[in-house]
């Protein structure tokens, strides 16, 4: 449900270079957005590993040293079809899971390698999710996240995302995730956050980095087109 701890990753510590963004180029990322599956699961593992370690840049090792979801909680999203990825070429650089609240589809993590952080392909995940929520009827995007890391609410709030407030239908639901999560992250760190299925939120470079699920978790828009400065093309493949 959460961006967090069991999410998170407990990944070998990679060097700043390598989770520094890399630079524009010269010419748009061809991005291909399809349906997880279980093949996929030990590279989502591996992503997973790669983009915890950016929480040791910010203090925050004991995330970082979280392990991976399992194999059969990325199996589960993937059959219950709640998970994509994104693929330039034939690599996965990223992907997405999602739970499926009443009125919203909750956002329970999204990770971007960071070697191809940058280049607006975690907000291409969302958008894809965006569009797949809004055929379901549901009149939001939520995610529950990091309130002062740079690449948590910051970096949502950037796409369109705003703090629930006690008016939103799906306060109720993110306050019981934001409860579960207190077993684990001190509640002050956390902040859960939403976005109408209708917003268009202006253009922005994301910072492409990863949040991450809580633990007690088995594995964490329409906003079309794509801003021109996130230098992104999107396939999207049918899910």
């Amino acid at each position: 449900m959460f961006a967090a701890l069991d999410q998170v990753s407990k990944a070998s510590a990679l060097n700043r270079s390598t989770l520094t963004p890399a630079p524009p180029q010269d010419h748009p990322v061809r991005l291909n957005i399809r349906p997880a599956t279980l093949v996929d699961s030990l590279r989502l593992q591996a992503l997973q590993l790669l983009a915890g370690a950016a929480f040791r840049t910010v203090g925050m090792s004991e995330i970082a040293d979280n392990a991976p979801t399992s194999v059969a909680a990325f199996g589960d999203y993937a059959a219950a079809g709640r998970s994509w990825v994104a693929e330039e070429g034939d690599t996965v650089v990223a992907f997405v899971l999602v739970d499926d609240l009443t009125t919203a589809a909750h956002i329970e993590q999204v990770s971007v390698d960071p070697a191809h952080a940058g280049r607006g392909i975690g907000a291409g995940l969302l958008d894809h999710v965006q569009v797949w929520a809004t055929a379901r009827g549901h009149t939001a995007l939520t995610l529950t996240t990091f309130r002062e890391v740079p690449w948590n609410a910051p970096y949502y709030a950037r796409l369109g995302f705003t703090e629930i407030t006690a008016d939103d239908p799906e306060a109720l639901a993110l306050a019981r995730i934001l409860a579960d999560e207190a077993v684990f992250l001190d509640p002050a760190t956390r902040v859960a956050m939403r976005r109408p299925v209708t917003s268009r939120p202006r253009p922005v470079r994301p910072l492409g980095q990863a949040e991450h699920q809580a633990p007690h978790q088995p594995e964490d828009p329409a906003r079309p087109p794509q801003h021109a400065d996130e230098r992104l093309t999107v396939e999207s493949g049918v899910g």
